[in-house]
């Protein structure tokens, strides 16, 4: 691990919230602060896993998956907010050698990815969390 000093909390009890890029979000409630005293609290965090999309479709541009809409399912159809990390931004991706698509940081619950691309029919996912790991599929979009 890694530690952080946080010199400037006031006093009192707080729900301390963590996010940081390539891990899941984190809350962990009850966190007591007193003045003139050290407050240590130890978390462990989950790395999130990533969805890597690429196409056989020729006309699957970066610019086209670019403007795709991505949303989230659990098992049971229920749509999921995905949680973003502001240090997303910071970690522009490696280019790659096709067109690639990719859903950042998959929790746990996360059991399909609906992909709709302009011009094309949605495309549904199956994927299955794995703490760290990138999942990998290549599909064919369908004109629709």
């Amino acid at each position: 691990g890694s530690q952080v000093d946080l010199t400037t909390v006031p006093a009192g009890t707080y729900t301390m919230v963590l996010n940081t890029a390539g891990f899941l979000p984190l809350e962990k409630t009850g966190v007591t602060i007193t003045t003139g005293n050290r407050t240590d609290v130890e978390v462990e965090l989950t790395a999130a896993a990533e969805l890597h999309l690429t196409f056989t479709n020729t006309e699957a541009t970066q610019d086209l998956l670019a403007t795709a809409t991505l949303r989230y399912f659990d098992a049971q159809g229920n749509e999921l907010t995905r949680h973003s990390s502001p240090f997303d931004a910071w970690s522009p991706p490696p280019a790659t050698e096709s067109p690639l698509l990719r859903a950042r940081y998959i929790g746990p619950n996360v059991a399909q990815v609906k992909v709709k691309i302009q011009g094309f029919i949605e495309l549904v996912v199956n994927v299955e969390f794995e703490a760290g790991k990138k999942i990998q599929k290549q599909e064919t979009l369908v004109a629709g």
